[in-house]
């Protein structure tokens, strides 16, 4: 069995849909989808329940994912023993999912075509406390980390990148390219936000106690662990979401989303780059480095 197929079954299961792990995977949904299918149909049985609003494993699938992890730890441990004879070189980094949902992409391709010879470049998302507290720990070397004032960093700042801007958005069919709306016309529809300890999160959270009021006084809170799934469920109408501006630049310019003006909760907030206390500069370290400040600035 592909050891790809047996971790894309395995992201299915553990975060409940196709989406949340192809997001894990940082892959396409469609890939995570047919990578499942074609396992399904070379054992000839279902390995999924697709029929709930997550997906569950039928008796054959719990089978297949139990022996599946097993297989997944041996292969990563058998790698990470061979690492040591070649003196294979590695770059660990981590962020927040509005800037890899951005950024990302273009620097993971710019540093891999600059840098052929790392074997392995290790990228996670996560949101900004538990992004420090792996910096502390020494699970990644790097990370980008989105923060406001009232949230304090941990570890050593070297450089600071361009400063973003969070936005309400709501879809096309709320009409014109913005709107100026007071707080009870927000406060009457559902909310797209992710979940607790992320940054746009806590900035809302912040935005509505200095109004006075909490989130429980939207009309339905829908959270969401994955951004694009924010994103989707805005374009479809589902509620208004509260993102950084980079992240809806796309649809803002196309039109397919506009933005909502509601006095007071314009926020303004910051992107750090940090390493942690275990970090060591290196040339691949440096060469990262280059390429987020410039792909960025």
């Amino acid at each position: 069995m592909d050891i790809d197929v047996l971790k894309s079954l395995v992201a299915a299961v553990e975060t409940g849909s196709f989406s949340r792990a192809a997001t894990s995977l940082y892959i396409s949904q469609s890939a995570v989808s047919k990578r499942v299918k074609m396992l399904e149909d070379k054992l000839g049985l279902a390995l999924l329940d697709r029929s709930g609003p997550q997906l569950q494993l039928t008796p054959a699938g719990k089978i297949v994912v139990k022996n599946a992890k097993a297989i997944i730890d041996v292969c990563c441990r058998c790698t990470e023993e061979l690492r040591q004879f070649r003196q294979e070189r590695n770059v660990s980094f981590c962020c927040t999912p509005a800037f890899g949902l951005t950024y990302l992409p273009k620097i993971v391709r710019a540093f891999m075509e600059l840098r052929p010879d790392v074997s392995s470049f290790r990228f996670t998302f996560d949101n900004p406390e538990k992004i420090m507290d792996g910096l502390q720990s020494g699970d990644f070397q790097m990370a980008v980390v989105e923060h406001c004032d009232f949230f304090p960093l941990q570890g050593t700042v070297i450089d600071r990148l361009p400063d973003d801007v969070m936005l309400l958005v709501g879809p096309a069919s709320l009409g014109g390219q913005s709107q100026q709306w007071t707080l009870d016309e927000l406060l009457a529809k559902n909310i797209c936000v992710r979940s607790n300890g992320c940054c746009s999160r806590l900035i809302l959270e912040d935005k509505m106690a200095s109004a006075g009021r909490s989130m429980d006084a939207f009309s339905r809170v829908l959270t969401y662990d994955d951004l694009n799934m924010i994103l989707e469920a805005v374009l479809e109408g589902d509620g208004v979401g509260y993102v950084a501006r980079n992240v809806v630049e796309k649809h803002l310019a196309d039109g397919t989303m506009i933005a909502l003006e509601v006095p007071g909760f314009e926020q303004v907030f910051h992107r750090s780059l940090l390493v942690g206390p275990s970090f060591q500069p290196s040339q691949e370290s440096d060469d990262l480095i280059r390429l987020i400040r410039e792909i960025t600035c």
